[in-house]
């Protein structure tokens, strides 16, 4: 007689009354769980920074010491932002003050408001839009500023706008959420139809 895969074959004559239930990992005998893998996370053990957060964390903890840093700069050294103030905007210093405090806020709230980091995203993006003229402006008019003293330096300069755009959306999800919702969107129009 040959024993069953589910019976105790201490004893020959007489089966087990174990029952062996399947298991919740799959194969009936595998009692393990399967192996943990990191959901968009880099693998590995310690290295470094990347090793507790993924790289849009990464991402997003940058831009918010970019604009943390631009934003004090607003208060040290408001010559040079002076210089990429519009001359059609009225109260230049009072733009370059709250410009800043904006530019702090925004980078606190890149750090501080993770369950609204897409629409943090969405707001971080207009803002590097609507400040976009400052930097057009210094181009044009040939301002130097922030060791900007060539044309080509400002143009340039001008390159790293949509960048951090593109950064601002990238890292907070808010692409990825809008896209997601556009083609949910659009899945549910075809099937209306």
């Amino acid at each position: 007689m040959q024993p069953s895969p589910m019976a105790d074959t201490t004893s020959p004559e007489r089966p087990s009354s174990r029952v062996c239930m399947p298991s919740p990992y799959g194969h009936p005998l595998d009692d393990a769980p399967p192996p943990r893998r990191p959901h968009n996370r880099m693998a590995g053990g310690s290295q470094g920074i990347m090793s507790a957060m993924g790289v849009r964390d990464v991402g997003r903890y940058l831009l918010a010491g970019i604009l943390l840093f631009a934003g004090i700069g607003h208060f040290r050294s408001t010559a040079e932002f002076l210089a990429q103030v519009p001359g059609w905007m009225p109260a230049p210093e009072v733009v370059v003050y709250v410009s800043g405090v904006v530019e702090i806020l925004l980078a606190l709230a890149l750090v501080l408001l993770r369950r609204q980091r897409v629409l943090v995203g969405w707001i971080v993006a207009a803002f590097f839009v609507l400040i976009f003229p400052g930097n057009v402006s210094q181009f044009l008019t040939s301002t130097s500023a922030f060791g900007l003293d060539t044309d080509g330096a400002r143009f340039i300069r001008l390159l790293f706008q949509p960048a951090l755009v593109i950064l601002a959306l990238w890292s907070t999800g808010a692409w990825r959420a809008w896209r997601s919702r556009r083609s949910a969107a659009g899945s549910s129009l075809t099937s209306d139809s």
